[in-house]
């Protein structure tokens, strides 16, 4: 279904006004329940003496302070966002953008509706701290590298499929959707951390909207400018090829 330029438009306010609004929202709410948490007083009181809970506590407070961060920056961008050169054309060009962004939800969600025995962690005990700090890892380089792509996309950054400015720096000049290659790596540090046969079928499913939503991007882009074709014969999808390049919009 093809959009008129009105609903265009109405896309590009809601964008542009209603997300950021969202998004300070939630940025005070994380930033209330770190306060509300505890998490300070764990590290402080454990310092030492357990540093399994000093860790854990550690990470929850900085991945939420980086969140906090991420949700900031994106509002501003967003308010501060260039008009698109090119606004949704279809339902799609909205609705899949926002299952991706939101999908999040899921990994709560679903699990219930999964049998009891995939809703179970299988990593032995023994094993279950290792894959914590692999967790952690990718988590947290996930955070950095989306907090980095954003600031090079900047005024071009968009939640639905648009076109603006196309981006040529930083992250952009080896992978094409490093945004989402952000998102991937903390959804799998998501899994690892809580790791079952449920929390790995949703993270498939989220792999794969992901995926498609930075294909309908792709589209958009390359029938807009010829460029983007040769560009994306030269740069990874979501991971580097061995030669670099230059960059997209998100």
């Amino acid at each position: 279904m093809k959009f008129s330029k009105n609903v265009g438009i109405i896309a590009y306010y809601v964008e542009k006004y209603l997300f950021p609004i969202f998004l300070a929202v939630m940025a005070a709410k994380s930033g209330y329940s770190i306060y509300k948490s505890g998490l300070w007083e764990t590290v402080w009181f454990f310092w030492g003496n357990d540093w399994g809970k000093v860790l854990v506590s550690g990470y929850n407070i900085l991945s939420a302070i980086l969140i906090i961060i991420f949700n900031i920056l994106v509002g501003v961008f967003l308010v501060m966002a260039q008009k698109p050169k090119r606004e949704p054309q279809g339902a799609k060009d909205i609705l899949i953008p926002l299952v991706a962004t939101f999908f999040y939800m899921a990994y709560s969600g679903l699990p219930p509706f999964f049998p009891a025995f995939a809703t179970q962690n299988p990593i032995p005990a023994s094993f279950q701290f290792p894959v914590f700090i692999g967790a952690v890892t990718v988590a947290l380089g996930g955070l950095f590298l989306n907090i980095v792509s954003l600031y090079h996309l900047r005024r071009s950054f968009a939640i639905f499929v648009e076109v603006k400015e196309i981006i040529f720096s930083g992250p952009y000049k080896y992978i094409r959707h490093p945004m989402y290659t952000s998102h991937i790596m903390l959804a799998a540090g998501l899994v690892l951390s809580h790791f079952s046969l449920a929390i790995l079928a949703v993270f498939l499913i989220h792999v794969g909207i992901i995926s498609y939503r930075a294909h309908l991007e792709e589209e958009a882009l390359a029938s807009f400018d010829p460029k983007y074709k040769k560009y994306m014969e030269k740069t990874g999808f979501l991971v580097p090829l061995l030669q670099g390049s230059e960059s997209h919009q998100q």
